[in-house]
């Protein structure tokens, strides 16, 4: 019996300090201000860890998150990025249409939150005239086309055409 309860508390301390172990690498990863693994910097508009101002009048498609980021949010935002540049590279290049990820946690990106009247993370489209976001719009439906890549990228090419058109 008291080599029985010696082994199970060896096994409960190795668990223990697993877990410690598992838990320190998770906190140095990530940092002090809560940044995910993996989360680099976005390409075509900026960075996502940066202040942005759109100084640039045109339609903005915007990928928006937070500090915390699931698997979803990431998800999501590759999506965008596939269907933004993938659907509409000519306007990209030709400067009519820019692609931003912002990280509305970084202090100075407040202000996104009311121009894009912002209620979650997701896909937001804007036109932008001498700095002012005029008619914003959420793309609502890309939590429903978070599991499905196909979906998701038709609905998000679909709206911005859609955006583009009325804009012209």
């Amino acid at each position: 019996m008291k080599a029985r309860t010696v082994v199970g508390l060896a096994l409960l301390a190795i668990v223990a300090a697993s877990v410690a172990v598992l838990v320190a690498k998770e906190i140095n990863r990530n940092g002090a201000a809560g940044k995910p693994e993996g989360a680099a910097p976005s390409a075509a508009g900026g960075a996502g860890d940066k202040v942005m101002r759109i100084e640039k009048d045109g339609v903005v498609a915007f990928y928006v998150h937070r500090n915390a980021r699931c698997d979803a949010c990431e998800r999501m935002e590759r999506f965008s990025r596939e269907a933004i540049t993938g659907g509409f590279g000519g306007e990209l290049k030709s400067g009519r249409l820019q692609f931003v990820v912002v990280n509305i946690d970084v202090r100075g990106n407040e202000h996104f939150v009311k121009e894009l009247n912002i209620p979650s993370n997701g896909v937001f489209l804007a036109e932008y005239k001498e700095g002012r976001a005029l008619r914003p719009k959420y793309l609502d439906k890309v939590w429903d086309f978070q599991n499905d890549r196909e979906r998701f990228v038709q609905y998000v090419q679909g709206e911005l055409a859609a955006f583009l058109a009325e804009v012209q």
